[in-house]
């Protein structure tokens, strides 16, 4: 999107306002499930876990702002990488554990 507005704003002369599937999910968590569970949202950090690096640049973006930033840190995956190699973390070696579902049973129709 930042590609388009920069170098091509003929092809989308406003600005692009929309987001990934994935923020939508980031505002759910802050706003149904911090509800829900009596959590006030300012309590809730977001991480955005993507390949791309322009990921830093859109959680930071004022018009993807409600009353609280959806996404509050973005992090490339070869960044996620590296954390864990430098923390010695082995993944095959790590034990198994449940599903984390935050929102309960779901029907898996979706």
């Amino acid at each position: 999107m930042k590609y388009l507005e920069h170098f091509y704003p003929e092809v989308h002369p406003e600005p692009v306002v929309g987001q990934e599937p994935a923020a939508d999910v980031r505002r759910v968590i802050k706003t149904y499930y911090a509800k829900a569970n009596n959590i006030d949202p300012k309590d809730i950090v977001t991480v955005a876990l993507m390949p791309c690096s322009a990921k830093k640049f859109e959680c930071n973006r004022p018009e993807w702002r409600q009353r609280v930033k959806d996404v509050d840190y973005g992090l490339t995956t070869r960044e996620m990488a590296q954390m864990i190699k430098e923390a010695g973390i082995h993944l095959p070696d790590m034990p198994k554990g449940d599903f984390d579902d935050p929102f309960g049973t779901a029907t898996g129709l979706a």
